[in-house]
């Protein structure tokens, strides 16, 4: 009897530890890290040049103001939000939306994973979305029951119910790709489990020249 106990305390132990590994937040990558340092010290190196063509000193201000917003996301919830600061996971329930730039993410329940670089920053690296998964973005919108999106990439892998819409086409299948910067997008049927074959179904519309 107290064998088998033990045997179930541990079993419930390893299960328990591994479920707290899968909800834990993905971690920066080095390469990542390395990145965003090289750019602040590239951004540090250069001169504050005074120059007769003001246009350029005003074109800088602009694409570091741009920037900054880029850096900005905004998260909003009818529900509720729950911060997990240690494992560094965000939930937002109930007409969940949030926006990066002009890219916006809206779904019944989204899940932000976010890791901290090395001079303490803490930069959202994924955002999984649950049922009623809508995407819109300057180059299209996406819907899906189900999507992941990877905000360095700006690339969202979409499941189940998948519609891509872009200048008036329409692409619909079971599994999605859509790059919110590019516009680009890919769309494919998953297998039928009673065999029959499944076909992807769009709607391109032509331009006038």
């Amino acid at each position: 009897m107290k064998k088998i106990f033990f045997t179930t305390l541990i079993i419930f132990s390893f299960f328990l530890s591994i479920s707290r590994f899968l909800l834990a937040a993905p971690i920066c990558l080095i390469s990542e890290e390395n990145k965003l340092a090289n750019k602040t010290q590239i951004e540090e190196k250069v001169p504050d040049i005074k120059n007769e063509e003001n246009e350029i000193i005003i074109n800088e201000e602009k694409r570091t103001k741009e920037t900054d917003e880029e850096d900005e996301i905004e998260i909003s919830a009818d529900k509720k939000i729950e911060v997990d600061k240690e494992n560094g996971v965000m939930i937002a329930t109930g007409n969940a939306f949030v926006k990066k730039g002009g890219t916006s993410l809206s779904a019944d329940i989204l899940t932000a994973f976010s890791c901290e670089t090395t001079d303490g920053e803490m930069r959202i690296i994924q955002i999984n979305a649950d049922q009623n998964v809508v995407i819109k973005s300057d180059q299209g919108s996406a819907y899906a029951n189900k999507g992941i999106y990877f905000v360095e990439k700006r690339i969202i892998e979409l499941y189940e119910n998948v519609k891509l819409e872009k200048d008036g086409d329409i692409l619909v299948g079971d599994i999605g790709k859509f790059n919110v910067y590019t516009g680009k997008g890919e769309i494919s049927v998953a297998p039928s489990n009673d065999g029959t074959r499944k076909k992807v179904y769009g709607i391109i519309k032509s331009k006038n020249k």
